[in-house]
């Protein structure tokens, strides 16, 4: 009898990924921007020339957030004799316990989160020092977005959250900063740009445009870079891409969502790639936009991380870190 161990394992993992919710997405009006194709030099020039809008949007950061940007600018290595964790929302953020965050606090150690960080109750326990927002759906309505119902209310979480813990620190985009210090107060506020510049420049510095792509967890690396922490240790920073994409009978790509502290879902992405090839190819950009970023300060807790250009250490012995530190 043939051996049936690998297509019992594939169809378990399609059906499993076929049962979840589904999202329906697509591309509003005829946006062309997502299009991704490596080997086109048309495309590379393209892109390259699309990119220098990004000089147009930070004249505008600084039109409306000069005062926020040079909050933010104040701020260089101000933390130099601490240590900070970044908490992406990936989902190996599961393995810091509250113990474990607990103990961290104690010790000096400051917590960053980003975006909807509050799917991870631990946090009303063991509240952050510094919330960096860039998802702008994750503080008001900013129309059609997955699940919008869900967003809504999580939305409402947040903003009272945030709102009662006035200790912390808030870093989101400068052009927006001002309708954030209505809400919370100015003096907690800091802003950083949002405007994108690659192929031009490999810049972090979030004063100026950046040098990477579009993604939170990336924006609070640039900012804790900034900050001067000792040490910046990332947990739920995963780039799980790769694995949660599948493909249905009709060829359309389908993407799970999979964040730590929330069921999954599955996000049926129709029309917004050509082919397969197309967003792989954007995935390996995530990928590829993390060479930017030190080797030397940034430290991934999570073992089974996909993202490769940091060196790892097993949660067990950050522990055994924790308590040998020196703050």
């Amino acid at each position: 009898m043939a051996t049936r161990f690998g297509t019992e394992v594939y169809l378990k993992e399609n059906l499993e990924a076929r049962a979840l919710r589904k999202i329906f997405y697509a591309p509003s009006g005829a946006n062309h921007d997502w299009r991704n194709i490596p080997y086109s030099i048309t495309w590379q020039l393209w892109k390259r020339i699309q990119s220098l809008t990004g000089l147009k949007s930070y004249a505008l950061e600084i039109l409306l957030g000069r005062r926020w940007l040079m909050s933010t600018y104040k701020m260089h290595q101000i933390f130099s004799n601490k240590y900070a964790i970044v908490c992406g929302n990936g989902p190996s953020q599961g393995f810091l316990d509250i113990e474990t965050l607990a103990l961290a606090k104690s010790r000096g150690f400051h917590l960053v989160v980003i975006n909807f960080f509050l799917e991870n109750k631990n946090f009303y326990e063991v509240a952050p020092d510094i919330f960096v927002l860039s998802d702008w759906a994750a503080w008001k309505d900013v129309g059609e977005v997955d699940d919008m119902e869900a967003v809504a209310r999580k939305r409402g979480e947040l903003r009272s959250f945030i709102e009662s813990r006035t200790e912390i620190k808030i870093f989101c985009p400068a052009r927006f900063a001002r309708e954030m210090a209505l809400s919370v107060g100015a003096e907690r506020i800091y802003g950083f740009s949002d405007s994108e510049l690659r192929g031009w420049t490999t810049n972090i510095a979030p004063i100026f445009p950046r040098g990477y792509l579009s993604m939170t967890a990336y924006k609070a690396l640039s900012v804790c870079i900034w900050l001067g922490y000792k040490t910046i240790y990332i947990i739920g920073i995963d780039n799980t891409y790769p694995r949660e994409v599948y493909c249905d009978i009709d060829n359309r790509l389908m993407e799970r969502a999979t964040h730590a502290c929330a069921l999954p879902y599955l996000r049926v992405l129709e029309g917004c790639y050509q082919n397969m090839g197309e967003y792989l190819s954007s995935i390996a950009e995530h990928f590829h936009d993390l060479r930017v970023f030190p080797r030397d300060s940034i430290v991934n807790l999570d073992e089974f991380s996909l993202t490769d250009r940091f060196k790892k250490v097993k949660m067990e012995d950050f522990r055994g870190l924790i308590e040998n530190s020196d703050q």
